[in-house]
């Protein structure tokens, strides 16, 4: 039984899961995601926190939906390394998944700024659903820093500034500062330091200019997720996987989709959720027909 490995179980590797098992109903495929949920709309995330969306209308599957599909799914487990001439996978409680292809759909994470500061309570990632819910499970009643370029960091301050009444300072250099909004100002300029004695009291902007604050959020453009990675042979770009146009990568058995990859000798681009799911159920075909040249080498 041919056994496939997917590590992120977002829109990319869902989609991919479920599209697989779909046209191959005798594979092993194992879903792996550091989070602690199963496949949520991370887009609908900002209604969340504004109050409109309860946290179970997030959920696009239920606890059962993997099982009746015949996907062990695995949440909470974060991956530490691939070994990918052992065809081995590694996670951080030491246990061991082997594999016969490997799909890497974990996506981008924000990485926070290395500026003095940065670990002092207060400051806070706004990325996953766990982060959100920390977010509105604080009180907060004082100015509110946002670091974040884009609509989706606009909504976020929107949707604070509205639900507890305070000013949102908004760290932006793509956003336009002539945006109007009674309780939003958006600053073109980046943090250079964060201030405060056992916690966050104020922001020090690049231009010198200091910011009384009280809580920092972090939601600027995303970093690579494949640390992983690190010690293979796997050829990136710019932080991102290089894939040809069916998924591969240069090794032998990795695939990637999702926003994890760009396409050699493309310029990167963002991808949106709806290309995602596409890439993902091409993939899944690709894949397919991979087992059952492994099948017929078996045989």
């Amino acid at each position: 039984m041919a056994k496939i490995v997917i590590i992120g179980a977002s829109a990319a590797g869902h989609t991919l899961a479920v599209n697989l098992r779909e046209i191959d109903k005798d594979c092993s495929i194992n879903l792996i995601t550091e989070e602690a949920y199963f496949f949520y709309d991370k887009r609908r995330l900002i209604e969340f926190l504004s109050g409109s969306l309860k946290e179970e209308g997030l959920f696009l599957t239920s606890d059962t939906f993997y099982q009746e599909k015949n996907i062990l799914f695995s949440r909470s487990k974060k991956i530490s390394a691939v070994n990918p001439y052992k065809k081995t996978v590694y996670s951080k409680d030491k246990g061991t998944i082997e594999y016969d292809l490997l799909v890497v759909a974990s996506g981008r994470r924000i990485a926070a700024p290395d500026i003095s500061g940065i670990k002092k309570p207060g400051v806070v990632t706004l990325q996953y659903l766990d982060d959100f819910k920390l977010l509105t499970g604080r009180l907060i009643m004082d100015t509110v820093c946002l670091v974040g370029d884009g609509t989706i960091a606009l909504k976020c301050a929107e949707a604070i500034a509205a639900k507890y009444n305070v000013e949102v300072k908004l760290i932006s250099n793509k956003l336009s500062d002539t945006i109007n909004h009674a309780r939003i100002e958006i600053i073109n300029d980046r943090i250079a330091e964060i201030i405060g004695e056992g916690g966050v009291q104020a922001v020090k902007l690049q231009e010198g200019k200091v910011i009384a604050a009280s809580l920092v959020l972090l939601m600027q453009e995303g970093r690579d997720n494949i640390d992983f990675l690190k010690g293979t042979s796997l050829e990136s770009r710019d932080g991102f996987i290089l894939v040809d146009q069916s998924g591969r990568t240069n090794l032998e058995g990795i695939f990637a989709c999702g926003s994890v990859c760009v396409l050699r000798d493309h310029p990167v681009q963002a991808k949106g959720w709806d290309e995602v799911i596409g890439e993902s159920s091409v993939l899944a075909e690709t894949l397919a027909k991979t087992v059952k040249e492994l099948r017929c080498q078996i045989l």
